[in-house]
C-alpha cells in the first residue's frame, strides 16, 4: 500500500488566537486562516520570509524545523466577533467569511475591503460556501437555518432559507447542483437544486463537518463519536468508517510520517473537520488531542498521526492540485496553522 509521509514545512502564527478555519485558494498557491481575533489572514505558506524555524526566538542561525511565518500578505478586518468560516471564489479575487457576529461578509481580495455585509441569521454563522461561479453564497447557522444569498444583486434578504435542521447547522458544501449540510441533530442533508428534492441521511451522533468526493458520489461526515464516516451520497449506505475505539489499523510495514504515532482519533466536544484528498484516495481529519489523522479511503488503514499542534485541530484543508496530494493545511486552538508537505511515499 502506498503511504503518504508528511512533515511540517511552515507554522503560520499571526497572533489570531484559536484558528477556526483554514483554506487553500483554488489554485493552491495561497492559504487563508480565520481566527478568534476577528480577522482573516492571507498567506503564502511556501515562501521564506526570513523567519527562524519554529522554536527558540533568539536563535542566531535558523535551527532545523518548520519555518515560522508571522507576517501575512494581507489581513482582512471587519467582523466584530471571531471568524468561524471562509469560502474562496474559483478566480481567487473574492471570498466570503462568517462568524460570531451573525454576519456573512463578502470581500474583495485586491483592496482588502468588505463589499457586502449580509445579515439575517439570529445567532452565530458556523460555515459558508460558494457555488461554482461565486454568484450565490450559502451560510450555515447555529439558528438551525441555511441561507442562500444572491451576490450579484444588492438584495438584503436571502433568496431562500432552509429550515429543515432541528439543531445547529455546522457545515455546508456545494457540489455541482447539490448542497450538502451537516447538523448537530445527527443528520447529513442533500438538497438537489435541479430537482427540488431533499434527501436526509440520519447518522445519530452530531455531525461536525461534511465534505463531498470529487466525483460527487460520496459524502464524508465527521461525527462527535470519534468517527469519520463515508456514505453513499444517494442512498446513505455506510461505505467505510475511520477512527472509533479499537478501529485504528496501522499501515502495513510503513511509518505514518514525521512525528507520527498511532493513537486514537478524538472528536467529542469540538467542531472538527475531515477532508478528502484531491484524488479522493485518502481521508484527513483533525483531532481534539492536537493530532492530525489520515487513513486510506478504501481499506481504512491508518497512515499515522502528524504531531505538532498542542491543542485541538479543528480545521483541515487538502491541497486542490492532485500533483500536490500530500500538501495539507491544519488550524488549531493552539493559535497556529501548519503547512504540511509530502516527503516520501512507498
Amino acid at each position: 500500500m502506498a503511504v503518504i509521509s508528511r512533515e511540517c514545512a511552515a507554522v503560520l502564527d499571526g497572533g489570531q488566537g484559536a484558528v477556526h478555519c483554514v483554506r487553500f485558494t483554488r489554485d493552491g498557491a495561497y492559504a487563508m486562516t480565520a481566527g478568534q481575533d476577528r480577522s482573516v489572514m492571507l498567506w503564502n505558506p511556501a515562501r521564506d520570509d526570513g523567519g527562524a524555524a519554529a522554536g527558540p526566538e533568539d536563535a542566531r542561525e535558523r535551527p532545523p524545523g518548520p519555518r515560522a511565518l508571522r507576517t501575512p500578505i494581507t489581513t482582512f478586518a471587519g467582523h466584530s466577533h471571531e471568524v468561524l468560516g471562509v469560502a474562496i471564489a474559483a478566480d481567487n479575487s473574492r471570498f466570503i467569511s462568517c462568524g460570531g457576529d451573525k454576519l456573512v461578509i463578502a470581500w474583495d481580495v485586491a483592496t482588502a475591503r468588505a463589499v457586502r455585509k449580509l445579515g439575517g441569521h439570529t445567532h452565530r454563522v458556523n460555515a459558508v460556501a460558494l457555488n461554482a461561479d461565486a454568484s450565490v453564497a450559502l451560510s450555515a447557522g447555529y439558528d438551525t437555518t441555511v441561507r442562500c444569498w444572491d451576490l450579484r444583486s444588492q438584495m438584503r434578504e436571502p433568496i431562500q432559507t432552509l429550515f429543515d435542521a432541528a439543531d445547529s447547522v455546522a457545515s455546508v458544501v456545494v457540489h455541482a447542483h447539490r448542497l450538502v449540510t451537516g447538523s448537530v441533530d445527527g443528520c447529513a442533508r442533500i438538497y438537489d437544486v435541479r430537482k427540488g428534492l431533499l434527501t436526509t441521511h440520519t447518522l445519530g451522533p452530531p455531525v461536525s463537518s461534511v465534505a463531498v468526493s470529487r466525483d460527487g458520489n460520496c459524502v464524508l461526515a465527521c461525527t462527535l463519536d470519534d468517527r469519520v464516516r463515508l456514505l453513499d451520497l444517494a442512498t446513505g449506505e455506510l461505505l467505510a468508517s475511520y477512527g472509533g475505539a479499537g478501529r485504528e489499523r496501522p499501515p502495513s510495514g510503513a511509518a505514518g510520517g514525521a512525528g507520527a504515532r498511532l493513537r486514537a482519533f478524538e472528536c467529542r466536544s469540538y467542531k472538527v473537520e475531515a477532508a478528502l484528498s484531491s484524488d479522493d484516495a485518502h481521508v484527513v481529519a483533525g483531532s481534539e488531542d492536537g493530532g492530525v489523522h489520515s487513513w486510506d479511503l478504501v481499506s481504512a488503514d491508518s497512515f499515522g498521526v502528524l504531531a505538532g499542534h498542542t491543542r485541538a485541530v479543528c480545521s483541515v484543508a487538502c491541497h486542490p492540485d492532485i500533483g500536490e496530494r500530500g500538501a495539507l493545511l491544519t488550524g488549531s486552538h493552539d493559535g497556529t496553522a501548519r503547512y504540511w508537505v509530502e516527503t516520501a511515499g512507498t
